[in-house]
């Protein structure tokens, strides 16, 4: 094995890591790493006397050098702004829900002495603490904690309502007709990223009678990605309408989201998904009695799941499941074929490594999701790159006709 290279680092970064690090580093693989990239004792320890015994690299780069060690193409090492940016992505951010925007003063405030930029609210996020308070959009912030918005730029001032669990921050505002000024102190809690949108389609002919199929389009699976899913099926016009469920594009996210939204489609004692060690299988995910669904079995509406080749690990694991049960029509092209659940092991500086730690096979079948997920009906998407929903929504139209008239063709 060689060792890390400091090469193009600057100089302040070119120190040796503390050996405690890397000690860190070192037991947290030893007490964690054991999926299908698992290292040998013996093998572990000469990576260790190699890392330890590197002059001249910073500890990011020397951690970054052992993970890339590994027989994992999955493995790496995550700065603590890395392991952030993943936070929120999938859990979203810690503040009060508001999102503001600067305005320019009007011509006549502008003559009337006042040239400062006034802020906003652009928009506040459902259920959170702001909407709580009754804050609409429109109202304009004056001061946060005590300071005036005016003399802070909007960067700042959207990182300044973020903040820890639990914190509280002060808000002084004016309502929108400029009326009644006020004062407020928020807690800051979790906003969740919003997964799922819905969207209508164009009519499709089904048992004699025009539907409009639904289109629920999840961009990865987050901490919610279930429940949003669950209040957009409530939600939807027609029980009896075509369900389409698109993943393209979705490069994965939370195995147990992943999941939680299969099982609300499959029968009852379904397999989901199967986790593999080398040679064993570990545990098995199913559709359980007690398990809510949010589909009746007596009436099912047809179902479709979108796919290309950007689908990947949950996403895969949420298609594989539901076309490996019969469930569903998976249209589009093979998938990434990941095929792998990774696990973050957190350090006490905040930074986090990445590896492998399961296999992945879905359905009754233990179909290995590593060769992708092969679709019922095969359609190579052009309209999704062109950043156009109404495109985009009239070539979902045209495959699914084409998947009905190979199913009416089949029976």
């Amino acid at each position: 094995m060689g060792q890390p290279a400091a090469v193009g680092q600057p100089a302040d970064a070119r120190a040796a890591p503390p050996p405690s690090s890397l000690r860190e580093l070192f037991d947290t693989l030893q007490r964690t790493h054991g999926g299908p990239a698992f290292l040998t004792p013996s093998q572990l320890r000469t990576l260790r006397r190699d890392a330890l015994s590197a002059p001249s690299a910073s500890f990011a780069s020397a951690c970054a050098w052992v993970m890339s060690q590994l027989n994992d193409p999955y493995a790496a090492y995550l700065a603590p702004s890395q392991v952030g940016q993943l936070r929120e992505r999938f859990h979203g951010v810690v503040g009060v829900g508001l999102e503001m925007t600067a305005v320019r003063p009007s011509w006549w405030r502008r003559w009337h002495d006042e040239p400062r930029m006034r802020v906003k609210v652009k928009r506040v996020v459902a259920g959170s603490t702001a909407e709580r308070a009754g804050i609409k959009v429109g109202d304009e912030i004056l001061d946060i904690d005590d300071t005036p918005v005016s003399s802070v730029d909007s960067v700042a001032l959207s990182e300044w309502l973020e903040g820890e669990e639990g914190s509280r921050v002060a808000l002084r505002l004016r309502s929108r007709d400029g009326t009644r000024t006020r004062r407020l102190s928020l807690r800051r809690a979790p906003i969740p990223v919003r997964t799922v949108t819905a969207q209508g389609l164009p009519s499709l002919v089904v048992t004699r009678r025009s539907c409009s199929p639904l289109l629920l389009r999840i961009s990865h699976f987050g901490s919610t990605t279930a429940l949003e899913l669950r209040q957009a099926l409530r939600r939807r016009a027609s029980s009896a309408a075509p369900l389409v469920i698109d993943v393209r594009c979705n490069e994965g996210g939370l195995l147990p989201e992943a999941v939680a939204a299969a099982r609300m489609f499959l029968p009852r004692g379904a397999t989901v998904l199967s986790l593999w060690k080398p040679k064993r299988k570990v545990h098995t995910y199913r559709r359980r009695w007690y398990h809510r669904g949010e589909l009746s079995t007596r009436s099912i509406p047809p179902l479709y799941v979108l796919v290309d080749e950007n689908s990947a690990s949950a996403a895969e694991i949420f298609a594989g499941a539901l076309g490996a049960s019969g469930r569903a029509v998976v249209i589009g092209t093979a998938t990434y074929g990941k095929g792998a659940s990774q696990a973050l092991a957190y350090m006490s500086d905040g930074s986090a490594v990445r590896f492998t730690v399961y296999t992945l096979r879905v359905g009754s079948t233990e179909w290995d999701l590593a060769c992708g997920v092969r679709p019922d009906v095969q359609w190579r998407w052009r309209s999704r790159w062109l950043h156009s929903r109404f495109v985009d929504g009239l070539e979902v139209t045209r495959a699914l006709r084409r998947a009905r008239l190979g199913r009416s063709s089949k029976a």
